[in-house]
């Protein structure tokens, strides 16, 4: 920048600084503002970490505080209430867009658009980025299973609810790797299993989504008993992989799980790591 240019700071917030008081002092004349007919701009910079996200209140993480919004749910609030204090004699109309730069490429995440196709764009691009040929999904909420053709180029088998769009896991591979599977065969919404023929073996692949430590005892016993009763139904010669989520965290070393991470953990632990004779075996 030079060593003659001289910056100075209109505010300076501590760490005790609430989102109300950010918001209020360095944001909300800002709205105003924008009524007089001024164009205005709130821009967070920073390194990772620094709080970003949490400031302009897009993080819409389950354990953030609903009462402690952010910047732009702030904004949003305040552009309408003044509208409405506004509105006699006057006609407003507002456009909005929520831009994602991905990949270089800007996405507008409020398009009017088909959220299964957004979402196999994007996969598309990543499996051709780093030369993917299986690709395990989950969360697809796709509803039953079946198969879907993408761009002509790519299959992706899926397995959801049978009643209801929720949860839901797939596979996706390039249409030439879609020769070698038999069958795929839907287990439930978040176990699936794939079974291709090699040159040389018979490849088995399990795709699994666990549920996560909120859900209760008895849905996370089933989920790993049923991957496991899966596991033991494929033929012994068969290799096998499992793919996708399965919610556990292993601590480095031995102690835990000898048999699968040796001296490379996570130096972290979560109470789904007893299970973990699930993968070991």
């Amino acid at each position: 920048m030079g060593s003659d240019q001289t910056f100075t700071f209109d505010y300076v917030f501590d760490m005790d600084s609430s989102q109300e008081i950010v918001y209020e002092t360095a944001v909300a004349q800002l709205i105003e503002k924008s009524f007089q007919g001024f164009n205005v701009t709130v821009l967070a910079y920073g390194q990772t970490g620094s709080g970003k996200t949490y400031t302009m209140g897009t993080g819409f993480e389950d354990e953030s505080p609903y009462d402690l919004p952010g910047i732009i749910t702030r904004a949003i609030r305040s552009i309408f209430d003044q509208a409405n204090a506004k509105k006699e004699g006057v006609r407003f109309e507002f456009d909005c867009q929520f831009l994602e730069l991905y990949n270089e490429e800007i996405v507008d995440l409020l398009a009017k658009k088909d959220a299964f196709a957004s979402l196999t764009e994007e996969i598309i691009r990543e499996i051709k980025q780093y030369n993917i040929d299986l690709l395990a999904l989950s969360e697809i909420w796709r509803k039953g299973m079946g198969q879907k053709n993408l761009q002509d180029v790519y299959v992706l088998f899926y397995s959801g609810d049978d009643t209801h769009h929720s949860s839901g896991i797939g596979i996706m591979m390039p249409l030439e790797v879609q020769r070698s599977v038999l069958k795929p065969t839907s287990v439930n919404d978040r176990i699936m299993l794939a079974q291709f023929v090699t040159e040389h073996s018979k490849l088995s692949v399990i795709v699994c989504n666990a549920p996560t430590n909120k859900e209760d005892e008895d849905v996370k016993d089933s989920f790993y008993e049923t991957l496991h009763a899966a596991t033991k139904d494929i033929p012994k010669p068969d290799v096998v992989f499992v793919l996708g989520d399965l919610n556990l965290k292993v601590e480095s070393g031995r102690q835990c799980c000898p048999e699968v991470v040796r001296q490379h953990g996570l130096g972290l632990v979560n109470e789904m790591a007893h299970y973990q004779w699930i993968i070991s075996k």
